[in-house]
């Protein structure tokens, strides 16, 4: 499982040393599974991605492409 779990880090371009901002509604789980593996630059917005549009935060509609993929090193 942790296998897949890297696979799935490694497709969305996320390695161990990424810097990862989650808003997440699912009681922090993936949240809790990066820092389980290893990544300290991770964070979580409180109260979801509604309340960091209405604090200001930069958001894209855009889909990122990412070029060149890195294993995500467990």
């Amino acid at each position: 499982m942790i296998e897949q779990f890297s696979e799935t880090l490694s497709s969305l371009g996320i390695t161990s040393i990424s810097h990862v901002v989650i808003y997440d509604d699912k009681n922090a789980w993936f949240w809790w599974m990066l820092k389980s593996v290893g990544n300290n630059k991770v964070q979580l917005l409180n109260d979801g991605l509604q309340a960091a549009i209405k604090a200001g935060f930069p958001t894209s509609p855009k889909i990122e492409i990412i070029l060149k993929k890195k294993s995500y090193k467990i």
